[in-house]
């Protein structure tokens, strides 16, 4: 159950973008390529509810502008190893939960409900999101994911760290699949260190 939840809807992370308050959680399924370096978010004052600005200005009134640079670190090219399992004690030290979950287009986190959790997903009807249950605060820049091609055994998103810090609670965010159909591993970073592997496929 996620709690005290703020959402950005947006950015690729087609594997999502989540944000919290003032900080950026998740990029997702994109070409590396694709993923954007800066984004610009607009806060709302009161509510503290984040949303991406894909074109205009934010509303001075009401909003506070943020801007964000996403940092890219080099990811291992080789498919995840038996001794490489994702660390469990580090992933229940800071997440009860981590998921993977789908809406239609156009819809958006809080407003128009939660996602529903799944591993498959329909190019062109559904948005990919991501969902987490953060048990304490992570300063900026620890938390990062890449997306691996099972099948082509290659990275088609390396590993993307994010400069915002994350808040306790819960946190999600969803975008648009551009990748192709195929099985893939949405594979979750704290610091150096794999905390999970959370598989899904792109129909």
């Amino acid at each position: 159950m996620l709690k005290k939840s703020h959402y950005l809807k947006g950015l690729v992370f087609g594997f999502t973008c989540a944000l919290t308050i003032s900080s950026v959680a998740f990029v997702g399924p994109a070409n590396a390529t694709s993923t954007p370096k800066i984004i610009t978010t607009c806060t709302n004052i009161k509510t503290n509810v984040m949303r991406l600005l894909a074109k205009g200005v934010c509303n001075k009134k009401i909003e506070k502008t943020q801007i964000w640079i996403l940092r890219s670190v080099s990811s291992p090219t080789s498919t995840v190893q038996p001794s490489e399992k994702p660390n469990m004690a580090k992933f229940n030290e800071y997440f009860s939960d981590f998921y993977l979950g789908k809406m239609d287009i156009g819809k958006m986190i809080g407003t128009d409900g939660f996602p529903t959790r799944t591993i498959t997903f329909k190019s062109g009807v559904d948005l990919f999101c991501t969902m987490m249950s953060i048990k304490k605060d992570m300063p900026a820049g620890r938390v990062g994911n890449a997306i691996y091609d099972v099948n082509a055994k290659t990275y088609i998103q390396p590993r993307v760290t994010f400069p915002g810090a994350l808040a306790a609670g819960g946190s999600g965010g969803c975008g648009s699949l551009d990748q192709p159909k195929g099985t893939y591993e949405n594979r979750i970073y704290i610091d150096d260190v794999l905390v999970a592997v959370l598989p899904f496929e792109v129909k």
